[in-house]
């Protein structure tokens, strides 16, 4: 199968298979959504609750579907709003790490490392910043999906250097390194991994209200957790939010 034929396919799985939220069970929780206000949150907490959606969003369509490329746009509003919800309830403004809790996804949404075969005609272009190609597999995958050359690594020992590129919103990056593989002109095509200490928040469906989870470290490194602490908050089907207790994991 071509990239644009795979392409397509993508778009008519997303259009027709994924396009709403049904797919996590909280598709009946959105009746209180209209209710929310994100306006007593700084910008900070914000971007931090948009990147905690792509990565729930990207976690629950990669476990049904891993060849979807575009993250739905109703389980990304879904979960931002759960966690403005829990946030801003009166028994989440007593528990602070409702406000900063990361979920830690070492899969970056936005960025791909990329190391080309050789000096091709497009790689003076990408050190000038300018993503065009030329070629349609590639063009499809990176120009026509907004990616930009963040920056560049010119490493001693490596005769090409690794470009850094960006996408200001997030995507199935995954799905877009294993098409640019596919395409042969590249010795390596991955995404720009990331770290850090091991925080979490899941939601899960129980009959008639979700159950959410907010683990946090209190030991370890940056890439483990030895002591996690996990704050269990419960959301009814109105919006109304109740803390369930504290446990260790």
């Amino acid at each position: 199968m071509t990239i644009r034929a795979y392409h397509f396919v993508l778009i008519v799985l997303l259009i027709f298979g994924y396009s709403c939220n049904s797919i996590t069970g909280i598709d009946d929780f959105g009746n209180f959504h209209s209710q929310i206000s994100d306006e007593s949150l700084n910008e900070d907490t914000k971007e931090l609750f948009k990147r905690n959606a792509a990565a729930l969003t990207f976690r629950d369509q990669n476990e049904r579907d891993p060849s979807l490329l575009y993250l739905s746009e109703d389980l990304l509003n879904s979960y931002y709003d759960l966690q403005v919800l829990i946030a801003t309830s009166e028994v989440g403004k007593q528990f602070p790490l409702t406000l900063n809790t990361r979920v830690f996804e070492s899969i970056n949404l936005n960025e791909l490392l990329l190391t080309p075969k050789k000096d091709y005609p497009f790689v003076p272009r990408w050190y000038k910043g300018i993503i065009h190609t030329g070629i349609m597999e590639i063009d499809e995958l990176l120009k026509e999906n907004n990616f930009y050359v963040r920056s560049l690594l010119e490493l001693q020992n490596r005769k090409m250097p690794i470009y850094i590129l960006k996408r200001d919103q997030p995507i199935n990056t995954l799905v877009i390194t294993q098409g640019l593989s596919e395409t042969g002109y590249f010795r390596t095509a991955g995404t720009n991994l990331l770290s850090g200490p091991m925080t979490n928040i899941n939601f899960e469906r129980k009959n008639d209200f979700l159950s959410a989870s907010y683990q946090i470290c209190t030991g370890g490194s940056i890439t483990g957790c030895t002591k996690p602490e996990i704050y269990t908050f419960k959301v009814s089907q109105d919006g109304e939010v109740s803390f369930e207790g504290k446990s260790f994991n």
